[in-house]
């Protein structure tokens, strides 16, 4: 047990603009990614999507792949170029506070948008975005797998609790 204070969040904005109507059903879960979720979901960690697709599209992704039952709340349509209103508009109906809010992203506009948002933010390189482009913007954590996106979720817990 970590000792995970319930008002500790984790902020998931993984599946980005992948996730358009016509390919929901064969876009995968990247491997780990469940087993993740499952976790901090029995820590009771908050979760919650971020995502430019609609939100009728992002809750038929995380049904079709059984995910939906780990995440808090689907929020859907923010902008392709940036998110950082919608980030904002979370924090502020979901009365959290930014230092408690961790972004996972894979795509340039993710990190860009958390840190406008004062949200602390982990890039993940197997998306959209190459690792390059990421690291030059220079989120909290770059990781290159779902054991490592493990390891700074848990250190990230373990310094903000």
């Amino acid at each position: 047990d970590m000792g995970v204070p319930k008002w500790k969040i984790l902020f998931l904005a993984v599946w980005g603009r992948r996730m358009f109507h016509k390919h929901l059903r064969s876009v995968q879960v990247h491997a780990g990614i469940p087993e993740l979720l499952a976790e901090l979901h029995k820590k009771d960690v908050p979760l919650y999507v971020l995502s430019a697709n609609r939100t009728a599209n992002v809750r038929k992704y995380l049904q079709w792949h059984d995910l939906d039952k780990y995440f808090v709340g689907v929020y859907g349509g923010a902008s392709f170029l940036s998110k950082t209103r919608a980030m904002t508009k979370l924090v502020r109906q979901e009365r959290l506070t930014p230092g408690e809010v961790l972004c996972v992203g894979d795509e340039r506009v993710d990190v860009r948008s958390a840190h406008a948002a004062g949200l602390q933010v982990v890039a993940v390189t197997w998306g959209y975005s190459n690792e390059e482009r990421l690291a030059a913007l220079h989120p909290e954590y770059l990781v290159h797998t779902s054991e490592e996106l493990r390891n700074a979720v848990h250190t990230w817990l373990k310094k903000s609790s």
